[in-house]
């Protein structure tokens, strides 16, 4: 897409940052701070904020290849709740749903928890 567009013109810049889509929607584009964001998208934008639905994302639980919950099948959020867990932080989009699917099963989040806003110290933490 950045391709297409800087091709089309050819003095277009881009500043790719890592941001908490809520606040990219209330304070950022309105504000005209940034023009595009492309995320996850809040549960109600601001009417001043056009936004179109590109994808539904999935949300996966993941575990190490060496994790002994690896083999196990037909695992629950029971099953998972006392496991350590590298969750977004929250009040961001994608903790919202995960907070969802604990309390539509009867658990609040996960207590033991490390918190990252970025994929990749996610990742970091998640192999650590």
């Amino acid at each position: 897409m950045i391709d297409q567009l800087v091709q089309r013109h050819p003095g277009l810049v881009f500043h790719v940052i890592t941001a908490d889509p809520v606040e990219l929607s209330t304070h950022s584009l309105p504000q005209r701070h940034i023009e595009l964001a492309l995320g996850a998208l809040p549960a109600a934008p601001p009417a001043n904020v056009a936004a179109e639905v590109l994808f539904e994302d999935r949300q996966v639980v993941m575990a190490g290849i060496d994790s002994p919950l690896e083999h196990r099948r037909k695992l629950t959020l029971a099953d998972l709740i006392d496991e350590h867990w590298v969750l977004p932080p929250p009040g961001s989009a994608p903790r919202r749903y995960i907070d969802e699917a604990f309390v539509a099963h009867g658990f609040n989040s996960p207590p033991h928890q490390s918190q990252s806003s970025t994929y990749r110290s996610s990742w970091s933490l998640f192999a650590a």
